[in-house]
């Protein structure tokens, strides 16, 4: 299990099975897993490594050339980072070996590197998102006013509420809270859905993640910042939004969300973004071009082992991202071989 710091704030109180949660304090993280196994430093090894990928990653992937320069002094890695696209361009033809990221490869950049190399990149989880830095790239959260008394949402109900697609099935859009359940005077009481700039990639991931990449609902008000997000939200009774998680207030509370209609709904604790158990925790990845059953090259192979490491763990704690679990780290050592 992953160690929490003291300084997460869970409010006690219950509703059906769902816990509600506020944002984590500016400095709340996680505790590398101990289990984790620290870096042992391969066979000696010489040559060249270019890495690219997105910005938010470059401070962390940086902190990771650094350990394999320190351990395996014959290997140079030369790091840029200038944007998600980096990676698949550069992976796809072939000027790079690392392409850091914090989303999968889009159909289009997916469909070129097939067509160059004849299959798809191998795929690495090495960190979580960033959970109380909202300028990185950082676990999404659906918040509403802490008076409502919303237990918990579906992606399909979430679908329903933002999008205009509604690709996850919905009849109709949900537009009043007693199509969500809620009796009384919230019954009829109207839906009013905020979001930030559309467009950005953290609005991205969710319309990717929870819409299907469905449009969003015209009906959405659209605000600059997350700041005037929650802001709008906390004054307004009948407010939803999708913000940072780090954007949240004490006015506001985190909607558990579940993945489906009959399953468990998660609250963005710690443990559940760094293991994916809520639907919309981010992860950060690293691509390379690995070919089915060929071993991996030595010098990627290296680099790896130094993110999966405990040391390699701890860097991206540094940077404000989430570490993984022992078992997430597992999992994807297992790739390596």
């Amino acid at each position: 299990m992953i160690l929490l710091h003291s300084s997460f704030r869970v409010i006690a109180a219950l509703l059906g099975t769902s816990v509600f949660v506020v944002a984590p304090a500016a400095g709340d993280t996680a505790s590398v897993d101990p289990r984790i196994a620290a870096y042992q430093p391969g066979a000696p090894l010489h040559g060249a490594l270019a890495a690219a990928g997105t910005t938010e990653m470059g401070p962390m992937v940086e902190r990771w050339a650094a350990l394999l320069r320190q351990a395996q002094p014959g290997i140079s890695v030369r790091v840029d980072a200038k944007g998600p696209p980096a990676a698949p361009i550069g992976l796809t033809d072939g000027t790079v070996q690392i392409g850091f990221i914090g989303r999968t490869f889009k159909e289009p950049e997916l469909a070129a590197f097939l067509a160059r190399h004849g299959h798809p990149p191998r795929q690495f989880r090495v960190a979580a998102g960033a959970y109380s830095d909202r300028e990185k790239t950082s676990t999404m959260a659906i918040f509403v006013p802490r008076a409502n008394p919303l237990p918990r949402l579906s992606l399909a109900q979430v679908d329903a509420i933002f999008s205009a697609a509604r690709r996850r099935g919905g009849a109709g859009a949900i537009t009043l809270w007693g199509e969500l359940g809620l009796t009384g005077p919230w019954a009829a009481r109207p839906i009013h859905a905020y979001t930030g700039q559309q467009g950005q990639g953290r609005l991205n991931f969710v319309r990717e993640k929870a819409l299907l990449d469905g449009d969003w609902s015209p009906a959405i008000r659209q605000l600059a910042h997350d700041e005037e997000v929650v802001a709008a939200v906390a004054a307004d009774p009948g407010g939803i939004s999708v913000a940072s998680l780090a954007a949240g207030t004490d006015a506001l509370r985190c909607v558990p969300l579940a993945a489906d209609d009959r399953g468990p709904a998660y609250t963005p604790t710690l443990e559940n973004v760094a293991s994916e158990l809520y639907p919309l925790s981010r992860v950060l990845y690293i691509d390379i071009n690995a070919a089915p059953g060929r071993p991996l090259e030595p010098l990627t192979r290296e680099f790896l082992r130094v993110a999966l490491s405990r040391e390699g763990q701890e860097a991206a704690q540094r940077e404000g991202f989430l570490p993984l679990t022992a078992k997430v780290v597992e999992e994807e050592s297992r790739k390596l071989e």
